[in-house]
Order: C-alpha cells, then sequence, then structure tokens
C-alpha cells in the first residue's frame, strides 16, 4: 500500500497549484472487512482522462492519461480486490480507495 499510497499523494501535491495547498489523507474502517481511505487536495480537478483510467482501467489513442502513475495506483489496487472511484468538484479532488482489510500489507509487497 506504501508505494500506491505515496504515487497518489504525489499526484495530489503536484496538481496543487494555489497559493494554500490542502491535501488530506482519512482512512476509515467500515462494516464488512473493508476499508476506506480518501486523498483530497484543492487543485485544480484531475483531468477526466486520468479519472477514466483510474475507475476503469481504459485508455485510447484520443483519451489516455498522461503517465504511469494513475496505473499504478490502478493495478495495486486491483490486485487486491479494491475498487476506485474519484470526485471531482471545481475546488479540487478527492481519491476514494476501498480496500479489504489486511491488503494494505499485500499492496506493499506487490510493488
Amino acid at each position: 500500500m506504501e508505494k500506491a499510497m505515496t504515487e497518489a499523494i504525489d499526484n495530489a501535491v503536484k496538481s496543487v497549484t494555489t497559493d494554500t495547498p490542502e491535501i488530506s489523507v482519512t482512512a476509515e474502517h467500515l462494516d464488512g472487512d473493508w476499508l476506506r481511505i480518501e486523498i483530497a487536495d484543492n487543485g485544480p480537478g484531475m483531468p477526466e482522462a486520468e479519472a477514466r483510467v483510474l475507475e476503469t482501467g481504459e485508455e485510447t489513442a484520443l483519451n489516455h492519461g498522461k503517465g504511469l502513475g494513475v496505473w499504478k495506483i490502478r493495478m495495486l489496487t486491483k490486485q487486491v480486490g479494491g475498487k476506485i472511484s474519484v470526485q471531482k468538484e471545481t475546488d479540487g479532488t478527492t481519491l476514494h480507495l476501498k480496500l479489504p482489510e489486511g491488503s494494505t500489507h499485500q499492496m506493499a509487497t506487490a510493488a
């Protein structure tokens, strides 16, 4: 999980261009042995192509992500049975990861 989380936080930090950058990371235990991790920033919002890659894993020649970072986050999350969603707002983006409990160790060793 460490590598996926580092990549997600690094992406959030790089996206914020305001004079007062804000990045938050929260974790919550959910019913049914799941963990929700949210990484939020107050940047200009994740480009639609990047959000689509994270959520669906699909790209086309005309609509694709800019780098390997989003693929890394998606691959590691999906590898442990997790889910990803992206919430875009006018004042930032929140990345939602839903992971099976105990998978954070699996993600760190898989990378």
